[in-house]
């Protein structure tokens, strides 16, 4: 008997384990080269099919050089397209920005991450946002989020695992944008979310009763 309660709490381990790994939702590399530049998502694990749209500023509508990048599922995505402006803020058109929409229906503690590449010393910061329902209310996650213009590719990453709203809901939107402190040109490439899956009632309720069997059948 102790060595089938060892066991069943070896396994009860591993899927709570395997519950709390994170895991890619979605991924976006523009594709490996200009004739094959995308906005559609390289991969994704979710509900629907969620959309990144480009907008304001003088849009690079083939992309720039991109850079290369293991993603979350251990994926090598070789050097090809970022998406690009070749100028954040020009006097005809809003300031540069992308919107993510997706379903995060069956997921918790996101986090989101991307490779940006800036020209212009000027270029100093972004602000990220939130907001449900495509209702227009924009939620502040960061504000003046200060950014490296060199003219070389640098990571961000951050987690939103702290804000419950955008956890396990139908329409989510993530928002990068106030670029317009800056100038000139600026890319992204590999934007990446990842999370936990939510663990379903019933196969944690299936799994216990298949535990109780087990016992119930071994003190027979």
């Amino acid at each position: 008997m102790k060595r089938l309660i060892s066991a069943v709490l070896v396994i009860s381990l591993i899927i709570i384990t395997s519950a709390n790994a994170s895991q890619q939702m979605a991924i976006w590399d523009f594709g490996p080269d200009a004739t094959g530049y995308t906005t559609n998502p390289t991969a994704e694990n979710l509900v629907g099919t969620p959309t990144l749209v480009l907008s304001g500023g003088k849009l690079d509508t083939n992309g720039k050089d991109g850079w290369a990048y293991t993603d979350a599922a251990g994926i090598l995505h070789a050097v090809g397209q970022s998406a690009a402006w070749d100028d954040v803020k020009v006097s005809s058109s809003p300031d540069a920005k992308w919107i993510v929409t997706l379903d995060t229906t069956g997921w918790q503690d996101i986090s989101v991450r991307f490779d940006y590449k800036a020209w212009d010393p000027t270029t100093i910061s972004f602000d990220l946002s939130y907001q449900l329902d495509s209702t227009g209310i924009w939620v502040s996650i960061l504000n003046d989020q200060t950014i490296i213009a060199d003219k070389a590719f640098h990571s961000f990453s951050y987690s939103l695992a702290n804000i419950d709203a955008i956890e396990n809901y139908s329409s989510v939107q993530l928002k990068v944008s106030d670029l317009d402190k800056g100038n000139n040109e600026f890319a992204f490439d590999n934007y990446e979310l990842t999370g936990t899956l939510i663990p379903e009632p019933a196969t944690i309720g299936l799994f216990g009763l298949g535990i109780t069997a087990i016992i119930r059948k071994r003190r027979k």
